[in-house]
């Protein structure tokens, strides 16, 4: 039985809920009002034709042919660019990012009700609560000292938070396909993955091996060395019983090697370096294990880590939902994944460019595990310790709150600034940083191309 009192604090905490939802809400529509785009946005959905066959074949032949990026580029930038206002056509990515993220933690949370109301409110209290702590993780993250400034900038810049707001081509690469993979790999080694339809299974090896090519690189990596384990460990085990896994890595490899063999992945290779010395790939995976820690940005961690124990303490005391977390695929796999990708992202950098943005990604499988990490210690504390509801608890969750509140806001805030100078002219994300905007030559032809598909 519930006291009087507890049905008080229960109400209470789900207006709160509410408002804070509705908080949201309203700087959500400031965003989708006044989101610009940036950079090669312009050209994604300005330069190739929209019949996607025209659209695939252009890219394929000009520039890249992995067929998820592509996708996205085509679904989730350029149909969006043409058809739609500005504002709304440039936030469907970065709406897509939130949807990305929260069907993570969805999938982390393992919720067991079957009710449908119940299920909505968990989905929704799940979406609030990933869009307070990603754009807070960012924005904390852009206010301190993270990485050295030849590839993030200088100190305090907000680049990154400018680039996750802004560029949407960077966040399908560096969030929605890191997600898309992450949730793939959850489901791969359980028990009825071996029955799923083998048309399902090609589809997701063609998924992460059309990724950009550190991702792919990393999970095919990851699944055969799970495979390899696992076979091993089971003494029962038999090929066979892995075909589905085999198939997705089969498959990932056969996606990676046609965009590694189109003729726009070949004809940029005469711009990067040819001769990499072999000594220098150890060298630098060695080296880039040393750099990684200094992306372990504490403030940024240390609030997404208390805005995910918030969240699953409100589950527990709302009782709305009964939770099953998945700690090793969705805790540990992503921590794991924040350390190979940095590591690989500079090992491949040899052969290409360096660029800040190519951290994005880790940064990105970062904040999942610490906002993962957070929602496991609670229930740790509040499951396995009875840990009683205390004032400092109270203290230490509002502060946490009232930082990602003030995060939120501030994100519409300068969406809304950047949206001013854009229409005065060209409005570069950051100064003196890339994401370039129509200062930039090629990307003004891009912007006049697209001009005049949207007014066709």
């Amino acid at each position: 039985m519930i006291s009087n009192r507890g049905r008080y604090v229960r109400v209470a905490l789900l207006i709160s809920l509410g408002l804070i939802l509705i908080f949201e809400l309203v700087q959500l529509t400031f965003i989708a009002a006044n989101l610009r785009p940036v950079a090669d946005d312009y050209c994604l959905a300005g330069v190739a034709g929209l019949n996607p066959i025209d659209y695939f074949k252009y890219w394929n032949y000009y520039f890249i042919a992995d067929i998820s990026t592509l996708a996205g580029n085509y679904f989730l930038i350029a149909l969006p660019a043409v058809f739609l206002p500005y504002g709304i056509g440039t936030s469907v990515t970065f709406f897509a990012c939130l949807v990305s993220l929260s069907a993570v933690i969805v999938m982390f949370m393992r919720f067991t009700s079957t009710k449908k109301l119940n299920r909505l409110l968990s989905i929704t209290i799940v979406f609030c609560f990933t869009y307070l702590s990603w754009i807070t993780y960012w924005i904390v993250l852009g206010r301190g000292n993270s990485g050295n400034e030849i590839s993030r900038g200088t100190v305090g810049d907000l680049v990154f938070f400018g680039s996750i707001m802004n560029w949407q081509a960077a966040n399908i690469n560096y969030v929605i396909l890191p997600c898309l993979a992450l949730l793939i790999y959850s489901k791969l080694f359980t028990k009825d993955f071996s029955s799923w339809n083998p048309i399902v299974v090609v589809a997701f090896g063609l998924i992460i091996g059309g990724s950009f090519y550190v991702l792919s690189a990393v999970f095919i990596f990851l699944i055969l060395s799970q495979l390899v384990f696992n076979y091993f460990k089971f003494q029962e085990s038999t090929i066979m019983g892995f075909k589905n896994e085999v198939l997705v890595i089969l498959f990932a490899l056969v996606s990676l090697a046609a965009s590694y063999f189109s003729s726009g992945a070949q004809a940029r290779r005469f711009n990067y370096p040819k001769d990499v010395p072999l000594l220098s790939i150890p060298k630098t995976a060695i080296e880039g294990i040393f750099d990684w820690f200094p992306t372990l940005y504490l403030p940024a961690i240390v609030v997404t880590f208390l805005l995910g124990a918030t969240l699953f303490r409100i589950f527990a005391y709302l009782k709305i939902n009964e939770i099953n977390l998945d700690v090793y695929k969705f805790v540990v796999t992503p921590f794991i994944l924040s350390l190979l990708t940095f590591v690989v992202t500079k090992v491949s950098e040899l052969f290409a460019y360096k660029a800040w943005w190519h951290e994005l990604s880790s940064r990105t499988y970062l904040y999942l595990a610490a906002f993962t990490f957070g929602m496991y210690i609670m229930q740790i504390l509040v499951k396995r310790l009875n840990l009683e509801f205390s004032l400092l608890e109270l203290v230490v969750s509002s502060a946490a709150m009232f930082i990602a509140l003030y995060a939120v806001k501030q994100s519409a805030d300068v969406v809304t600034e950047r949206k001013i100078r854009w229409e005065q002219g060209p409005a570069q994300v950051t100064e003196n940083m890339d994401p370039f905007d129509r200062e930039t030559q090629w990307v003004y032809d891009c912007w006049i191309q697209l001009e005049e598909k949207k007014r066709v």
